[in-house]
């Protein structure tokens, strides 16, 4: 059942505000079927948002663990969001390099592309509460904790 949740939320987003490239369209499918299987929504998206590209990072996959069910099972912010945070940090974010040249208007720019992400969030979920998205979703919540949890699947 929570799998045809997903689904038909899943067309219906996609409807409302489709993704602007193919790589973007490649990762918001990856993405879904990848929860769907694999559970953790932050490394299922970072994971999706890197094979989209065609860049996995085991180190970047496994920081984003931590994230999983509103950060650390404690239903707050949302994983895929911190998810998408990070993929973008990653693109557009200061570097060790950087630390003391990067310029304003380059800061600036990644934490528009922060800011937009969030806002096309709330539009999509109305939240960014991992709880109030898994209602969104599957019409229930989900515990990561709990060992007599049903699966995603």
């Amino acid at each position: 059942m929570a799998q045809n949740c997903m689904q038909t939320n899943r067309a219906q987003n996609n409807k409302k505000n489709p993704p602007q490239s193919k790589a973007a369209q490649e990762a918001y499918e990856l993405g879904y079927e990848y929860e769907s299987v694999y559970g953790a929504c932050s490394q299922c998206t970072i994971l999706a948002i890197m094979d989209a590209l065609g860049e996995r990072d085991s180190s970047v996959f496994k920081a984003a663990f931590g994230f999983a069910g509103g950060i650390g099972s404690l239903s707050k912010t949302c994983g895929a969001l911190a998810a998408g945070v990070m993929a973008i940090s990653l693109e557009h974010g200061r570097e060790l390099e950087n630390l003391t040249t990067q310029t304003e208007e380059e800061k600036r720019e990644c934490l528009q592309m922060v800011r937009d992400l969030y806002a096309r969030f709330m539009e999509e979920y109305g939240s960014i509460e991992c709880a109030d998205v898994h209602e969104k979703l599957f019409g229930r919540t989900f515990n990561l904790l709990s060992q007599n949890q049903e699966a995603f699947s």
